[in-house]
């Protein structure tokens, strides 16, 4: 992924992503030529305001990453759908039992492929309390695996920021993919997963938690979270209004500032002064 791909091979590699991703080229903040490793084309920034924030009403939720729509729905107990008839536990995934008091609890599971923009943004304005990394394994994440076997989220490299927003309680897992766990936080850069001679979570090993209750991290809709080094998964896990509705499906390609949906029609920009985009 680092190796330094030589200057006459690198028109090749462009046109051979650009037919997996064809807006690759106009949305990137580069040319693609100009990146010198497979690995920096998987993390390459965006120009400024390639994506816009869809619905700017304050129970929206954006999608925090370009991706396709895996699964959704409502929790209804500790074990929720991984992908069609796996599932995955909860209370193990996240490190803590999520509740929701008056509303009720949503998830949503986003898959990023290797061509996708490879970093993620706050779905919503929210303040993280929690940062817990779940040392873990590095198994495919793609849809045809998770379908094959239970609980392959709950043993994976995962990094999960959890706290709140308007809504209740918001948690955002960011989780590693195979041969691949390097996740990178933007407020915490010291941060490094997938590391050697360390006890796997599911194997007995510890959580590495750091807490932030005494000053949140704040974040506002769209402001950059982290990244991965190859495509991934990002699940939320969030309390929401009763009347709250998602407004994608499984199986939709979507990108980063799309609405995920949200209570009642969404709200659109009235003037340029008012339009929001993802940024750094």
């Amino acid at each position: 992924m680092g190796c330094r791909i030589p200057l006459s091979l690198r028109p090749l590699l462009s046109s051979l992503f650009l037919h997996l991703q064809p807006n690759a080229a106009a949305d990137s903040r580069y040319p693609l030529e100009a990146y010198e490793s497979v690995g920096q084309l998987f993390c390459r920034t965006l120009r400024d305001r390639a994506r816009e924030i869809e619905d700017l009403a304050p129970y929206s939720m954006a999608s925090p990453c370009d991706c396709t729509v895996s699964s959704l729905g409502i929790v209804s107990g500790d074990r929720v759908p991984q992908v069609k008839g796996a599932t995955y536990s909860l209370k193990a995934f996240l490190g803590v039992q999520p509740k929701a008091s008056r509303s009720k609890l949503m998830y949503c599971v986003l898959h990023l492929a290797p061509h996708h923009y490879h970093h993620f943004h706050a779905p919503c304005d929210f303040s993280q309390s929690v940062r817990r990394h779940m040392h873990g394994e590095c198994l495919p994440v793609f849809r045809s695996f998770l379908a094959k076997f239970n609980d392959i989220f709950s043993v994976q490299e995962r990094v999960i920021l959890s706290g709140s927003w308007i809504g209740g309680c918001l948690h955002l897992a960011a989780v590693a993919a195979c041969n691949v766990g390097d996740i990178r936080l933007e407020r915490e850069p010291d941060l490094r997963t997938n590391q050697d001679r360390v006890v796997l979570r599911h194997l007995g090993g510890d959580v590495d938690v750091r807490t932030f209750r005494d000053k949140p991290v704040e974040f506002t809709v769209g402001s950059h979270v982290g990244e991965f080094r190859l495509g991934s998964t990002i699940v939320l896990v969030f309390e929401a209004p009763q009347n709250f509705e998602f407004s994608v499906a499984p199986g939709q390609q979507i990108l980063a500032g799309s609405r995920l949906g949200g209570v009642g029609p969404p709200v659109k920009a009235k003037s340029e002064a008012e339009r929001r985009f993802v940024h750094y």
